[in-house]
């Protein structure tokens, strides 16, 4: 009885992430490009709740004398680095 509420359940969802995925696509494909454009998305069927925000800036990270997660200093290497940031490494052969 509670698997055969499972499939509409997930079919819902689904469909709802697209739709919501696809009218960003059209952002991109348009050819937006400030992030003030985009928006992110909170949905929550069960109690109808529809809440779109507009996303924040990646925050830059920077050294750190004492961070309390790792228990000592943090050097930021690059520095002011993002989680948006990519590293690409053209080394040739990198082997261990």
């Amino acid at each position: 009885m509670i698997a055969g509420k499972i499939i509409p359940a997930i079919a819902t969802t689904t469909a709802m992430i697209t739709g919501a995925v696809m009218c960003e696509l059209y952002k991109v494909v348009q050819g937006f490009n400030k992030i003030e454009d985009f928006r992110n998305a909170f949905i929550n069927l069960a109690v109808s709740l529809f809440v779109f925000t507009e996303p924040s800036p990646a925050k830059p990270h920077e050294d750190e004398e004492m961070n309390v997660i790792m228990g000592g200093p943090v050097k930021a290497i690059p520095k002011s680095w993002t989680i948006w940031d990519t590293i690409i490494l053209d080394q040739g052969s990198m082997t261990l």
